[in-house]
């Protein structure tokens, strides 16, 4: 099961790296997050792990997999038989910042997509929505 979302931010993508993987501030400019702890230091790192509450979804520790400033992170969650990977895209787009976001489910995480896939999707597109009035916001 793949789900995606897409935004534009009219900011270089230095100024929405710096916004984005400040994971723990999620809260802040998202109400699709209601806590964030990363769990092994202050800031993201290959290896950490991100404890992550939303509304209406279980409670999930994703670890870092890959981490590639300022254009991509993502992180792993899961047991046997259930794995989400979550990818998080900046790339130049003309004046501004193209944002890709991308959550794979396999397995046992496959069927929960199923089950909350529109919940999913509404997540998703207001986070890239939020992300732009984030950082736009910031630079007014």
């Amino acid at each position: 099961m793949r789900h995606t979302a897409q935004g534009s931010v009219r900011a270089t993508p230095a100024e929405v790296w710096a916004v984005f993987s400040d994971v723990a501030r999620w809260p802040e400019w998202t109400d699709t997050v209601s806590d964030v702890r990363l769990l092994d230091g202050p800031d993201l790192a290959v290896g950490a792990r991100v404890r992550i509450v939303q509304p209406r979804l279980p409670t999930v520790t994703w670890r870092v997999d890959v981490l590639d400033a300022p254009r991509c992170f993502s992180w792993v969650a899961g047991t046997p038989g259930a794995r989400a990977r979550a990818v998080h895209e900046l790339a130049p787009d003309g004046q501004g910042t193209r944002v890709d976001l991308t959550i794979d489910q396999t397995g046992l995480s496959a069927v929960f997509g199923l089950l909350t896939a529109r919940l999913t999707q509404d997540y998703m597109d207001r986070e890239a929505v939020n992300l732009a009035r984030r950082v736009e916001g910031a630079r007014a």
